[in-house]
């Protein structure tokens, strides 16, 4: 399938036969989500804003449909608990951002996908290519995951930009790493399917009449 406004890189094998661009534009990628991670994990108003959105058991899931699940093997944590020992152990600068750059370098695609209209309306559209291109990767058992950072933090979103020589009316919006998964990670897929399906919330709950105000 052909999907607008979708550049997919692939990662350069370090032999002779890369391409100059491929490599860098792989290389330019890899250093925006070093340079996006160390912006956001040195925000103390985005780690708190993060832990608002972990769910540490499973009675926070079904209370707030929303959120970040806890994976297969994680113990429920009284949100206490879970609070002290994410920002204590994972959510810290450095463990991120190796954490990150390991993602990448395990990747075999990157797919970046931008818009010409940096608004709602193209946002929209962008969620529909994106719907279509997520049915398409798990048709063709390809994993996927998300690496937005280097696009949520503006400074480093305009470095990219430049370093891609994207048109100067295109802008990055969502970046995606793609791959196989392990059979041991294929495992806990199969024997645990409800841990990998994002909560979400009731339709009327999150769209309202174009007359109505949200609540404050």
């Amino acid at each position: 399938a052909d999907f607008d406004g979708v550049r997919v890189f692939a990662k350069p094998s370090g032999d002779a036969t890369d391409d100059d661009a491929r490599a860098g534009a792989w290389r330019g990628v890899r250093a925006a989500v070093e340079a996006a991670d160390r912006a956001q994990w040195d925000d103390a108003a985005y780690r708190d804003e993060l832990v608002e959105w972990l769910r540490f058991n499973w009675s926070e899931v079904d209370e707030k449909r929303d959120g970040l699940v806890p994976t297969a093997g994680t113990p429920a944590l009284p949100r206490w608990l879970g609070t002290r020992l994410a920002k204590w152990f994972f959510l810290r600068t450095a463990t991120r951002i190796r954490a990150d750059l390991d993602d990448v370098e395990t990747s075999s695609h990157l797919a970046l996908f931008t818009t010409t209209n940096d608004a709602p309306e193209g946002w929209v559209r962008l969620g529909v290519e994106l719907a279509e291109f997520l049915l398409a990767a798990t048709e063709h058992d390809v994993a996927v995951a998300y690496l937005n950072q280097c696009c949520q933090v503006p400074e480093v979103a305009a470095k990219l930009k430049q370093d891609l020589g994207l048109p100067a009316n295109e802008e990055p919006v969502l970046l995606l790493r793609l791959g196989t998964l392990p059979p041991s990670t294929m495992d806990v897929v199969q024997k645990h399917p409800e841990v990998y399906k994002a909560p979400r919330r009731d339709v009327d709950d999150i769209i309202l009449p174009a007359d109505d105000e949200p609540a404050s």
